[in-house]
């Protein structure tokens, strides 16, 4: 499956760079903001483990989706930053513990109006991935997106 993952186009989502507990300093530029969270696209084939890393270089996280308000902003940025492509890699993981999902920001994972049946830990791999089409979230789970910290 590793092998596979090498030639699959796979996007970053990082999100979110905590700007305070309060909403009222801005985002760093190119990142967008809800709440005092903002979030940033990159679009940057690579491994789960490998953007995981990357967003953590940033003193970030790949994004946690934590409200409908945070899934429809993360739908919008992937969609308009990235064209054609409509997948990119997701915080959630179950490598812990397989069926019990966790952001790796740290976050309770909730579950906010996924499409039905997700996630569904699809060949039991451990790490998530989002497929956005029409106005839902679908959740493609593949072995192995961010929030900046200030």
């Amino acid at each position: 499956m590793a092998s596979v993952l090498q030639f699959v186009t796979l996007l970053l989502l990082c999100g979110p760079l905590l700007v305070s507990d309060c909403d009222c300093r801005p985002c760093p530029a190119g990142w967008s903001k809800t709440g005092p969270r903002c979030f940033r696209f990159f679009n940057t084939p690579d491994t789960w483990s490998n953007a995981e890393s990357a967003c953590i270089a940033l003193n970030a996280n790949l994004a946690s989706v934590r409200s409908k308000n945070e899934q429809s902003l993360i739908k919008s940025i992937v969609q308009s930053v990235s064209g054609d492509v409509q997948t990119a890699w997701i915080g959630g993981n179950d490598a812990v513990k397989e069926g019990v999902w966790r952001w790796s920001d740290g976050s309770r994972f909730v579950n906010i109006a996924w499409a039905t049946g997700e996630p569904n830990n699809l060949g039991t791999e451990n790490c998530m991935e989002i497929y956005i089409k029409g106005t839902k979230l679908f959740l493609i789970l593949l072995i192995m997106i961010s929030v900046f910290k200030i």
